[in-house]
């Protein structure tokens, strides 16, 4: 059977106003993914800044956080099963690498790139809505 699995990853909102929206638009993403068919125990919900009485937030999105998700989901998935990945937040590039500003070292697709095909097995499809989406796409497709 199908199974589907949800990453939300909020980053650093940088000032009031946009962690006050990055909160409300992954807030509104965890409480819909049970009908997007995410089970709770496939849900992560990782945030920058922790807000109180959030009950489906796992954890603060660090590095060593989002690392630890992408080893629970490519234990559990298989290839016919649905893994998302949300990224909302800000990012940065310096004309080598691409990084997600989160709490401590950011993420990035540079030479330290945390950013890795979650299995070898199926069809893997990756939704990228920001402005500068190239630096962070070319690392990750794959030539066969």
């Amino acid at each position: 059977m199908l199974k589907v699995f949800l990453l939300i990853i909020v980053g650093l909102g940088g000032d009031a106003e946009t962690a006050k929206t990055f909160h409300r638009w992954s807030n509104t993403l965890a409480e819909s993914s049970e009908r997007l068919g995410v089970t709770p125990d496939r849900l992560v919900y990782l945030v920058g800044e922790p807000v109180e009485g959030d009950a489906r937030v796992s954890g603060r999105s660090t590095k060593e956080e989002v690392t630890k998700a992408f080893a629970k989901f490519a234990g559990a998935a298989g290839a016919d099963d649905l893994v998302f990945i949300a990224l909302i937040g800000h990012g940065s590039w310096d004309g080598r690498s691409a990084k997600f500003n989160m709490p401590g070292p950011d993420m990035g697709t540079g030479e330290d790139a945390s950013v890795t095909p979650l299995t070898d097995e199926g069809e893997q499809q990756v939704v990228l809505t920001g402005e500068d989406r190239e630096p962070v796409l070319a690392p990750m497709q794959q030539v066969e």
